[in-house]
């Protein structure tokens, strides 16, 4: 994974410019080497990550101008590098996992498990489907209160970042977590399965909330149902 901090549209389209160009001389260099049938899918592209433009990605204005691009980018060799995939009716829930992650992340408050549980997926009824993705310690705390309110619960675990990524990006009926996690967001956001995406606000009320900002007018974004859940102290 490709890590860009970028401070301009210049910066970004630029760096776009460069990653089109290498990917293009990968994929030529493809059609000069022989590969035989057992080693074909250990080839794969690189997908990118963008994580600071301007202090915080993803900013609306940069995300409706530069969004076709970056799609391109993510689409990479799903068949080796996507483990599994959400059901068509499960709701997928994102944990994030700054405290496990060190002093310098406390900031970026997480909801608790019964705050999760009760609150923020408040709105599902028993019955329905959830799958928990997370890689750090705290992810078994939140299974328990999901499964008391009558909800099916399943834990998508062993799985590298990139196959947690294209498990969250295949989602179709629901894609939730923090939105202080770019992780979740650029799943979401670049996902062109996934009706409804609910990203919570869960940090200081000193620190601006994307549903503060403009609205989406690329009509692939627009056409998502994205809600962020102000749960700001």
């Amino acid at each position: 994974m490709l890590t860009m901090n970028l401070q301009s549209r210049k910066e970004l389209s630029s760096t776009l410019d460069h990653l089109e160009d290498v990917i293009n001389r990968m994929k030529q260099s493809l059609h000069e080497v022989e590969l035989s049938a057992s080693n074909k899918s250990l080839v794969t592209f690189p997908f990118v990550l963008l994580k600071v433009i301007n202090g915080q990605f993803p900013r609306p204005a940069l995300l409706d101008e530069y969004w076709d691009d970056l799609y391109e980018l993510f689409t990479y060799n799903e068949v080796a590098c996507c483990k599994g995939r959400p059901e068509s009716d499960e709701v997928v829930l994102h944990i994030r996992g700054f405290a496990d992650e060190g002093a310098e992340h406390h900031r970026n408050r997480e909801l608790n498990p019964i705050q999760t549980a009760y609150d923020f997926l408040g709105h599902l009824k028993a019955g329905d489907k959830v799958a928990v993705v997370g890689r750090f310690n705290n992810v078994a705390q939140y299974i328990k209160p999901l499964e008391d309110r009558g909800l099916q619960v399943r834990f998508v675990g062993g799985q590298k970042s990139f196959e947690d990524f294209c498990f969250l990006k295949s989602a179709t009926k629901l894609i939730a977590g923090n939105s202080k996690s770019t992780f979740v967001r650029n799943a979401a956001l670049l996902s062109n399965t996934v009706k409804n995406v609910s990203l919570y606000c869960g940090f200081s009320k000193n620190y601006t909330c994307l549903s503060e900002e403009e609205p989406f007018t690329n009509h692939k974004l627009a056409r998502k149902n994205i809600k962020y859940p102000d749960f700001r102290y």
